[in-house]
């Protein structure tokens, strides 16, 4: 896995939030007469320092760097930098003022109201300093956003298919058990005959609505965990076997699994035993 190397200003960790795990972040008095210092994240420092212990040690750059040979003088908290699926990668941070680079910059705006409203003002402070220099403007959220648009669509699609998959079975198992009510008429007429209760008669349909969702969430659940490896690339922030999800999703079958059922089994309840018997 490739190091990424990054030329930074200082209070650049306190401005994303970043906590600063071990030594200290870099001040203005890292400067291009001061010793050369770098900054690493924590898997930089497992990978490449025992026991993670970098503050002290020294790393050593390609020519095309100004300075060769840094002391690391702090250790940040992990952070994602390109793709949010990707693994975690080495990152060790410069200090801009001992190795400047031509290029364009980034200045980072940390603010608590909406990023759109300072927007004129950190323009006429860019402009402050050279004012042909071209300003263009994004926020985190909108950084984010991008690198989500597929997996947004994908969830969206899911979703869609997911409930279309779900109304589809609600519809099923209304007909199954709206044929099953018509097809046992009479013995639900004979029960009523005799004087049984309204409960005893919508529980003799809803359980066998009962049973079917059952049997298929237990179907269900080991097929998904047998298939689960499959899609594990498109999951984020969640496992394949998450409790919570398939506690989730079993909730909702039943739910709608009932609903379902409701309407066939309170027509049930109203059977007239006289007309089931004359219909038997």
């Amino acid at each position: 896995m490739e190091t990424f190397f990054n030329r930074i200003s200082p209070d650049y960790f306190r401005t994303l939030g970043t906590p600063v795990l071990r030594g200290r972040e870099f001040t203005e008095r890292d400067t291009g007469t001061s010793p050369a210092v770098a900054i690493v994240n924590e898997t930089f420092a497992r990978k490449f320092f025992a026991n993670g212990e970098a503050l002290g040690r020294f790393i050593s750059l390609p020519p095309i760097y100004k300075t060769r040979r840094m002391e690391i003088v702090g250790v940040v908290a992990d952070s994602k930098y390109r793709d949010l699926r990707a693994p975690i990668p080495y990152s060790a941070y410069f200090a801009l003022a001992q190795d400047p680079a031509s290029g364009s910059r980034s200045v980072l705006v940390r603010t608590n109201g909406s990023p759109a409203a300072i927007s004129p003002a950190v323009r006429r402070a860019v402009h402050s300093f050279h004012p042909g220099i071209p300003v263009s403007m994004r926020s985190l959220s909108d950084e984010l956003d991008d690198t989500l648009t597929y997996d947004r669509l994908l969830a969206m699609l899911s979703g869609f298919l997911g409930a279309a998959a779900l109304g589809l079975a609600s519809i099923g198992l209304y007909g199954i058990l709206s044929y099953t009510v018509t097809r046992r008429t009479s013995e639900i007429g004979v029960r009523v005959a005799p004087g049984a209760s309204y409960g005893s008669v919508l529980w003799l349909v809803m359980k066998q609505s009962v049973a079917l969702v059952l049997i298929g969430m237990a179907i269900g659940c080991a097929v998904a965990l047998a298939l689960s490896r499959h899609v594990e690339s498109l999951l984020f922030g969640v496992k394949p076997a998450d409790p919570g999800t398939i506690a989730m999703a079993s909730i909702v079958l039943v739910i709608i699994t009932m609903l379902a059922a409701w309407i066939p089994a309170r027509r049930a309840t109203r059977v007239d035993p006289v007309q089931a018997l004359r219909y038997e």
